[in-house]
C-alpha cells in the first residue's frame, strides 16, 4: 500500500466492460489528478465504488468495503466488510448480514484473510452447512 491513504476500486457490470466484470482500482491522488481509475474508466458506469479501510490481512493484502473475509477459502462462517453510517465506520458482519461480528478493527490482520468481495464472488454470500 503506498503513502497515499485514500484508495478505491470500482465494481463494473459485465454488461458494461463485455463479458465479464471487472474491479478497477484507483487512489484518491490519481483520481484529483483527472485519471479516475486504473483503466480510465468512466466512473458513472461504475455498479459500485468502494473505499479501502487502511487495513491488511493476514497476507497483507488490502482489505476494502465489499470484502468477504475467512479464515480460510473453507471457512464455514465468513464474514463481509460492511461501513455503519450510524457509528461512520468499517465493520465486520456475519453472513448472511443479521448481526455484526466484531469490530474490523479487532485483530484483524491476525485473523482473517481476503477470500474475494461480494461482486466477483458472490457464492461466498451463501450461508454453507
Amino acid at each position: 500500500m503506498s503513502a497515499n491513504r485514500f484508495h478505491f476500486r470500482a465494481w463494473y457490470q459485465p454488461s458494461v466492460l463485455g463479458d465479464a466484470g471487472e474491479m478497477h482500482y484507483w487512489s484518491w491522488e490519481s483520481f484529483s489528478h483527472g485519471r479516475p481509475d486504473s483503466s480510465g474508466s468512466n466512473l458513472a458506469y461504475a455498479e459500485a465504488i468502494m473505499q479501502s479501510t487502511g487495513l491488511l490481512d493476514k497476507n497483507g493484502k488490502e482489505i476494502f468495503e465489499g470484502d468477504i473475509l475467512g479464515k480460510s477459502l473453507k471457512d464455514k462462517l465468513p464474514v463481509q466488510v460492511i461501513y455503519v453510517d450510524k457509528f461512520a465506520c468499517y465493520d465486520l458482519a456475519y453472513l448472511p448480514i443479521n448481526e455484526h461480528a466484531e469490530s474490523l478493527y479487532y485483530k484483524v490482520a491476525e485473523k482473517y484473510r481476503v477470500i474475494g468481495n461480494i461482486y466477483e464472488n458472490p457464492e461466498l454470500l451463501k450461508v454453507k452447512k
